[in-house]
């Protein structure tokens, strides 16, 4: 079943700039604020001078939501390198930059897992988890960790800041 996770971004410090990596900035619409994903084209002519305005590159991680022991680090359920697949409308998709940017933008990094005993299922064929919107979750109850005393289409549930 699909359980609520959080998408995280964090910044590496590589080896070597490449194209292809993902940076984050911060941009703010109407009193929101949010990370906002670009994947770099092309090499900038001046390396240095680009991590100073734009930061490191960054990768996705999926972390835990509970956490039974506070002592312990956050839990990590899905690496990099796992996050390829993102479930909508019972069909999955790749998961690319745009769907970063709208999990991020509209549910402030909230996301569904697919889970089993509170570990997210990796695909035996490719190493994979499946990812989906939060907003899915509540339209399909049958599958998803849903808190049946909530009125999901309520829209007072909306994370607020």
């Amino acid at each position: 079943m699909y359980k609520a996770a959080k998408l995280l971004l964090s910044s590496y410090q590589p080896d070597q700039i490449e194209v292809g990596m993902m940076f984050a900035m911060s941009v703010t619409i109407n009193d929101h604020s949010y990370l906002h994903v670009h994947k770099l084209d092309r090499l900038p002519r001046d390396i240095n001078r680009y991590i100073t305005e734009n930061g490191y590159p960054v990768k996705p991680y999926i972390m835990a939501l509970e956490q039974s022991n506070p002592d312990l680090p956050e839990r990590i359920l899905a690496y990099p390198d796992q996050i390829k697949w993102i479930n909508y409308g019972h069909e999955l998709f790749p998961f690319e930059i745009e769907d970063i940017n709208y999990i991020m933008m509209n549910h402030e990094g909230y996301v569904g897992v697919w889970m089993e005993d509170d570990y997210a299922v990796v695909d035996d064929n490719d190493g994979t988890v499946e990812l989906t919107f939060i907003t899915s979750m509540m339209d399909d109850e049958d599958i998803y960790d849903i808190d049946d005393d909530i009125d999901w289409h309520d829209e007072s549930w909306q994370w607020t800041k």
